[in-house]
């Protein structure tokens, strides 16, 4: 696939995965040329268990996002939090607001923590 891109002086990425126990396909994805760009992880917890209360280090407070106040931040943040994971694309500070305002929004479900500063720094 290199080799064609180089020829057509077109930019190529190939994108595949394995499990990390599958030794076998990493062995062969790395005997292809292959190298580890990133990990992911698969995190879970029960729900039956209660949810500790959030603890925050001083100075730092978790507040629901004001619409037309955060919305350009939030979507920074977001940009900024996925811009390495495959296939992003930025959103826009149009589209958060448009969910925002969206009559299914659940606004008692977005959170933000703010900064001893008074900046967002970090969308739960």
């Amino acid at each position: 696939m290199g080799e064609v891109g180089r020829e057509r002086n077109v930019k190529v990425k190939v994108l595949c995965g394995a499990h990390g126990d599958n030794s076998q396909r990493i062995s062969l994805l790395e005997s292809c040329g292959f190298e580890i760009e990133r990990y992911f992880l698969t995190m879970e917890r029960s729900l039956t268990d209660p949810i500790p209360e959030a603890e925050f280090p001083e100075g730092f407070t978790l507040k629901h996002i004001d619409n037309e106040v955060d919305a350009a931040v939030w979507a920074e943040m977001f940009n900024q939090t996925f811009i390495d994971h495959w296939n992003h694309q930025d959103i826009t500070v149009e589209s958060v607001k448009d969910k925002l305002n969206d009559p299914k929004y659940r606004s008692e479900l977005s959170l933000v923590v703010v900064a001893p500063d008074g900046s967002l720094c970090c969308f739960l």
